[in-house]
């Protein structure tokens, strides 16, 4: 139910964008939607381990929309990192990676109606570990982030923190299990689903306080998809 929920609300708040983007003239001779994504984002793109599938929600908002604008959809695997790069090169039309708004992003690309917001920031430590009650609480710590996600822009100007970037939530679930770091700082929905699948209680989550995610589908500002 929270899951068809989440797609009408979405859905009604996009019909703008699909009518901005039906206007356009075809950009593909093929009619082709290239969409580019980082799958090692639950729930957003992420492999499926017995398919080896692209599958997640902003993948499905992905090929609603190239189904409503007549074409098919291609997903393209890329590093997070150089998504908004290839969106500028044209390389691929659309961005859909629980990819969050900033205005300096939004100088070059242009968004859609958020389709998730206030999705707080979490602290998961080791159980034996630390509470982490505010932000001023990681000072002193290893704090392992993933590279170019809200997390990581969020802490990059906090003092006193020995930041560590990795790719993926997968890489830092094992840099906190093996105890190379003390805390793996993410958005708390991209957690859910690793809890779920390992040993939750061996992991203690704890919000920081006035942080949240919001997440949008992105496009180039002068693609005429």
């Amino acid at each position: 139910m929270k899951k068809i929920y989440a797609y009408t609300l979405f859905f009604i708040a996009f019909g703008t964008f699909i009518f901005y983007m039906s206007q356009m003239q075809s950009l593909k001779p093929d009619h082709v939607l290239i969409v580019g994504t980082s799958p090692d984002y639950p729930p957003y793109a992420y492999i499926d381990v017995k398919t080896g599938e692209i599958i997640g929600f902003d993948i499905d908002v992905a090929k609603e929309v190239a189904n409503r604008l007549g074409k098919e959809c291609r997903i393209k695997d890329m590093p997070f990192s150089s998504l908004i790069f290839d969106l500028l090169s044209e390389d691929i039309d659309m961005i859909a990676a629980g990819l969050t708004p900033t205005p300096r992003k939004a100088k070059n690309v242009h968004f859609t109606q958020l389709y998730l917001q206030g999705d707080p920031l979490i602290a998961l430590t080791q159980a034996s570990g630390t509470p982490i009650t505010s932000v001023d609480d990681l000072s002193g710590k290893k704090v392992v982030v993933n590279t170019g996600y809200t997390a990581d822009l969020y802490l990059s100007d906090k003092k006193g923190i020995d930041l560590i970037r990795l790719k993926s939530p997968a890489e830092s679930f094992m840099a906190l299990k093996t105890g190379s770091v003390d805390v793996f700082v993410a958005a708390k929905s991209s957690l859910v689903n690793f809890l779920q699948q390992k040993n939750a209680d061996k992991f203690a989550m704890f919000v920081l306080p006035d942080t949240g995610d919001d997440y949008a589908i992105a496009i180039n500002k002068h693609n005429d998809t």
